[in-house]
């Protein structure tokens, strides 16, 4: 019977891990996760049996009271005798409780917190690539919708004409400005202010939303080394990063030939004559604002020059290879061509 109950209980220990727990409460009293210390990894979940007593009914209306980013209802399922809810958690850390309440003619009265739970942030960087695993995009959906969200901005601002977003202003402004927004709840409210002009039927980003991400709003890196939890709070990561800083430490180089370029991966340059040497170009594939065409194009910034503050430019890959400047050829032979570059948060494995 030792045994037994020795194997019984490794068991339990294994599974734990796998972001699922099971536990049990009436309406009398509450459950505390706080010890459990439930991951702020976007995926980690827990199941509460809720027998119905007393004061509990097939009419219990329960809500998840929490901040946001910080977990969220999956799914709450009504069966014989008991509800099962369903908690998944978000990436940002912070104390939650599951509430029950009974309908009224006024709003739900509260009758019991069932459940409370301790949300712990995750700084895991397993593969050392100085974001914590929670910033990545695990699913394949999740890394889609960023992508197609984040070239279908940088497109749309070419054909703004001089109607810019005023923080565009050079190449970096404009991958800066497509990450941020590409990861944002995608509404009305959200279109109206950066003053777009129709919303294209694309999913959303459904790990987490802009600005409640495991680093807030600085989500860009800016020196080397793995993450470690005091990068928050000294000056490694920022809003703002320039061309760079987003080549050395926000994306990873995946190689000099343009066939291996996915639409949204980014194309760098390093021209030393210019006073600005690093340049970035994304690489849209086929267009999203012109379905029917089927050359593919590359968008950009020409950054300032002058008194001439640049512009928004959009070349078929076949035009750059063409290009009168030789620098600008998109091959392995072109020294000032370094690569196609991915960002980090959508390299499939990422966290692993």
């Amino acid at each position: 019977m030792k045994r037994w109950s020795i194997w019984m209980g490794l068991a339990i220990a294994a599974c734990v891990p796998l972001g699922w727990l099971l536990l049990t409460a009436d309406h009398g009293s509450a459950i505390s996760l706080e010890e459990d210390r439930l991951r702020a990894d976007g995926i980690s979940r827990v199941e509460l049996v809720l027998p119905r007593g007393a004061n509990g009914g097939e009419t219990t209306i329960y809500r998840l009271e929490a901040g946001p980013g910080v977990a969220r209802l999956l799914q709450l399922r009504k069966e014989t005798r008991r509800d099962v809810a369903v908690i998944q958690t978000g990436v940002v850390g912070g104390l939650c409780r599951l509430v029950a309440t009974q309908p009224s003619g006024e709003p739900g009265v509260a009758l019991a917190t069932v459940a409370s739970l301790d949300v712990r942030p995750d700084w895991r960087d397993r593969n050392g690539d100085g974001f914590p695993d929670s910033l990545h995009l695990d699913s394949a959906a999740d890394r889609r919708a960023f992508l197609d969200w984040f070239r279908y901005l940088a497109e749309e601002q070419f054909y703004r004409g001089d109607e810019l977003d005023p923080e565009i202003g050079d190449c970096a402004a404009l991958l800066r400005f497509g990450y941020r927004e590409a990861l944002r709840k995608h509404d009305g409210e959200w279109a109206n202010r950066i003053g777009l002009r129709a919303i294209k039927p694309i999913p959303g980003v459904q790990k987490y939303q802009y600005p409640f991400t495991p680093l807030k709003a600085d989500l860009f890196r800016l020196r080397p080394g793995p993450f470690q939890p005091d990068d928050l709070t000294t000056g490694a990561f920022g809003q703002f990063a320039d061309a760079e800083n987003l080549l050395l430490y926000n994306t990873s180089r995946i190689g000099k030939d343009i066939e291996q370029a996915q639409p949204g991966d980014l194309l760098f340059y390093r021209q030393e004559a210019q006073g600005m040497p690093f340049h970035a170009m994304v690489f849209l594939g086929r267009s999203m604002m012109q379905e029917e065409d089927p050359s593919e194009y590359v968008v950009y910034h020409t950054g300032p020059e002058g008194s001439w503050p640049g512009e928004m430019r959009r070349r078929t890959v076949l035009e750059l290879r063409r290009h009168p400047e030789a620098r600008w050829h998109p091959v392995a032979a072109n020294p000032a061509f370094l690569g196609v570059y991915r960002w980090k948060i959508v390299v499939a494995g990422g966290g692993a």
